[in-house]
């Protein structure tokens, strides 16, 4: 089995950690409050669309090699009707740049 690591844990991170578990996997947590000391064989990006960058840019050796799985909408989350990355892009492609 593998082991877990998950970047936020609020409702939808937590609901991913259970699936895991049940699945037989180890989970870890990483949050502002406390970072992740090691980190799995599979990431979770289970955060705000505006943390992405920060946590990305900070963990690029910690994430390299492993699969990582982004689970945010880059929405505007004052009015939750708009995008906020252009039409023609994604927020990965908007993260690579």
């Amino acid at each position: 089995m593998s082991t877990v690591t998950i970047f936020g844990k609020g409702n939808m991170g937590t609901a991913i950690a259970s699936v895991f578990e049940k699945a037989g996997n180890s989970v870890n947590f990483s949050t502002t409050e406390e970072p992740a000391t090691s980190f799995g064989d599979i990431i979770v990006l289970a955060v705000p669309y505006p943390a992405l960058e920060g946590i990305a840019a900070a963990n690029q050796e910690n994430f390299a090699g492993k699969i990582v799985i982004d689970i945010t909408n880059p929405v505007n989350f004052q009015t939750f009707d708009e995008l906020t990355v252009p039409a023609d892009s994604s927020a990965t492609a908007q993260l690579l740049r």
